[in-house]
Order: structure tokens, then C-alpha cells, then sequence
């Protein structure tokens, strides 16, 4: 027998749950996390959940789905314009890159079984340069440590530093949507975070320092 649900608790539910996100935007809207002195002391959880939050941070609809079985996702976050991106986590108490096998699992995974728009690895280490040279075929986004830095310590945000790649020696917007066309990765490495970081200082917008 068919249950039927009152159109207005589904509305009263969907709207619970816009005010519970807004509010849980609005207590992260300055969240700064220090590299040294918070992240690379997390754990692989610790640092799964550190990730949601900074996407939550961003305005991103974030959740941390990492565990057994994740399929090579541990957060999905899905964008105010509709936009999913799935992040794969790899945190290293070593400094240990992180290897080609990694992004061949997100390229497979991130668009048939998440539905992903965009996927990033993002990791406080580093990428092998096989790593680097298949998620730029792929158009995987690889956040290294300096990428990191950038979004969690200096508040970059995570569109800023998606949206953006050096080319002829400028900045410009990326367009394009991973499952309608496979593009070169916008990877987020130390360079690209470097000139994001002087041309907000040249613009004269707050970088914010982490609150620590």
C-alpha cells in the first residue's frame, strides 16, 4: 500500500534543512586551519572532516562520505549552482606523494558512480610527477601542500582556486564541466597558488590570516 506524504512536511523538511546548512555556513564562514600546527597533525577522519568543512566554508552542500566502500570519494560537495565535486583525501604524516593508482580510481569512479561535475585529489604532501601527468589527461584537480595552504590557511576559495590556471602567463576563468568534456587539470599546485596569492594582494583584497 502506497504511503502518501503531506507536500507540506516536505517542504517543512526541506526548508529545516537550507536554515540547519546556512547556520553551519555561517559558524565556518572564517574557519583557518594552520598546515603545520592543525593539519598535518589530523588523522586520515580528522582530515576527511577538515576538508567538509572548509567546502562548507565555501558555500558548498558538503558531506563527508570516506570509509569502507567510499569508491574513491571521501567528501561530496555539491555547489549553489548546482555543481557536484568529489574530493578524494590523502593525508601523509611523511611527506609521502601520492601516486598514479590514486587518480586512476577517482577517474574512474568520480563521474559514473557520484555523478561528479569536477573531482580534486587534494592531499598535505605531494604528487608523484605520473600522478600529475594523468590528472592532467584525465582533468582530475590535484591540491597539493601548497594548494592546501592556500585554501585552509590563507582562505582562498575553493572556486577561486578551481577556476583559475596560469596560461601565457595570466589568469583566467576555466569553463567546462568534467562529464561533458574532458579538459586538462586545473591542478593546484605551488605556482598556481602562488600567483593567486599576489594577484589578491595587488587587488588589495584581505587574505585573512589563520586565525590560530
Amino acid at each position: 500500500m502506497a504511503i502518501l506524504v503531506p507536500a507540506g512536511f516536505i517542504v517543512a523538511r526541506w526548508r529545516g534543512r537550507a536554515i540547519m546548512q546556512r547556520r553551519r555556513a555561517e559558524r565556518l564562514a572564517h574557519l583557518r586551519l594552520d598546515l603545520a600546527m592543525d593539519i598535518d597533525r589530523f588523522d586520515p577522519t580528522a582530515f576527511e572532516y577538515a576538508v567538509r568543512d572548509l567546502m562548507i566554508r565555501d558555500g558548498f552542500d558538503a558531506e563527508r562520505v570516506g570509509g569502507a566502500g567510499d569508491r574513491a570519494a571521501d567528501v561530496i560537495g555539491r555547489g549553489a549552482d548546482g555543481r557536484v565535486i568529489v574530493v578524494q583525501c590523502k593525508h601523509t604524516r611523511t611527506k609521502a606523494k601520492v601516486g598514479a593508482e590514486v587518480i586512476y580510481q577517482v577517474n574512474g569512479t568520480a563521474e559514473h558512480a557520484h555523478g561528479a561535475d569536477d573531482a580534486i585529489v587534494v592531499t598535505n604532501g605531494s604528487f608523484t610527477s605520473s600522478a600529475m601527468s594523468y590528472a592532467a589527461k584525465a582533468g582530475i584537480h590535484l591540491m597539493d601542500r601548497d594548494g592546501l595552504r592556500a585554501w585552509a590557511q590563507e582562505g582562498v576559495a575553493l572556486h577561486e582556486l578551481l577556476r583559475m590556471r596560469l596560461s601565457g602567463g595570466r589568469w583566467r576563468r576555466q569553463p567546462g564541466r568534467l562529464r561533458r568534456h574532458r579538459r586538462r587539470g586545473a591542478g593546484v599546485t605551488g605556482a598556481a597558488s602562488s600567483r593567486i596569492r599576489h594577484e589578491r594582494r595587488s587587488s588589495g583584497i584581505d587574505e585573512h590570516r589563520p586565525n590560530v
